[in-house]
């Protein structure tokens, strides 16, 4: 995996710096689900009730989940959540051309806003989710000769759907489209069981989201038996909860700023397992091309400073 190479590349802290980003990396998403399927909650059952209620409430539904142990025991919720997304985007595209068709007060639109391009950039590496699973799948393929197509494949098409759904989203409703797209369609039968749809997509993908940053933090604390018995089993699960209940405290805290939250999650941790830790292995064991790998290396440090500062003091209140 991510970390192996590492380690060959520089070590034993090159896979711990490794696994470190990689948690980072997961729980941020982890925290990016409790805002996301809390709004939506918000938006289409409970329009009264707070993010501090609801975030607690979603933590209680989460829990019992996140106490399944086997990945092949989650299959049924991550399909679910394939075909309610793939149903969801086929609807928000909809929905969004017809936005665009009928709204006429969008306002004037530009094509670049250079005051928020950083914290896009953030946004960005936020898609790198799941980085860590690229090696482990490339060497479980039957034909790995073939895995670099699919992979470029699948990520092209993965990028012009996050594009499209934002250009179509931002044309429109203009400026004032909102850091979740489902919140700005009009109320009606479509829109809340799309809204309901992501919501629940969220709540099946997150014990799969969750399951990378858990299982190496509980390497550390946890040495690996055979045969553990149910004292031990228990412990797991309850460390389990104990990070899912800090996921949600976090996300409380998040959720004020959902841009600058995403945009944070992408630079600090999503930049360095994108560019810095890949270019630092290709460096030291290939040893062709060097000047572009510390390029890189470079590139991929000063951004992940500097959009990381971007988005921390977005949550600075402003003195007035």
């Amino acid at each position: 995996g991510y970390g192996e190479l590492m380690s060959n590349a520089m070590g034993v802290w090159g896979r711990r710096g490794t696994n470190l980003f990689i948690v980072l990396l997961q729980s941020g998403i982890c925290c990016t689900y409790f805002i996301v399927a809390c709004k939506l909650l918000q938006s289409t059952v409970c329009p009264h009730v707070g993010l501090d209620i609801l975030i607690p409430c979603m933590c209680l539904v989460i829990l019992p989940v996140v106490a399944i142990r086997k990945i092949s025991s989650l299959w049924p919720l991550s399909l679910l959540g394939t075909i309610l997304v793939v149903l969801g985007v086929v609807v928000v595209f909809g929905l969004e051309l017809e936005g665009m068709v009928e709204t006429h007060d969008r306002g004037p639109l530009r094509w670049m806003n250079w005051r928020e391009l950083l914290v896009c950039l953030g946004q960005a590496c936020f898609m790198f989710e799941g980085i860590g699973l690229i090696l482990p799948t490339f060497d479980a393929s039957k034909k790995p000769e073939d895995f670099p197509l699919i992979y470029t494949i699948t990520m092209t098409a993965t990028l012009s759907l996050v594009c499209c759904i934002g250009l179509f989203g931002y044309m429109a409703f203009g400026q004032g489209v909102q850091d979740l797209v489902l919140l700005d369609f009009q109320p009606g039968v479509l829109v809340f069981g799309v809204r309901l749809a992501f919501m629940l997509q969220v709540l099946c993908s997150f014990p799969l989201q969750m399951l990378p940053a858990s299982r190496l933090i509980e390497g550390v604390f946890f040495e690996r038996i055979s045969d553990p018995p149910m004292s031990r089993k228990l412990a797991k699960t309850g460390f389990r909860f104990l990070l899912v209940i800090c996921f949600a405290a976090i996300a409380y805290l998040g959720a004020s700023h959902l841009d600058n939250f995403v945009s944070l999650i992408g630079a600090l941790c999503g930049m360095p397992l994108a560019f810095i830790f890949p270019a630092a292995a290709h460096y030291i064991l290939i040893k062709e091309q060097q000047w572009l790998d510390l390029l890189l290396m470079a590139i991929g440090a000063v951004l992940t400073v500097l959009v990381t500062a971007v988005n921390i003091v977005a949550f600075v209140p402003a003195n007035n």
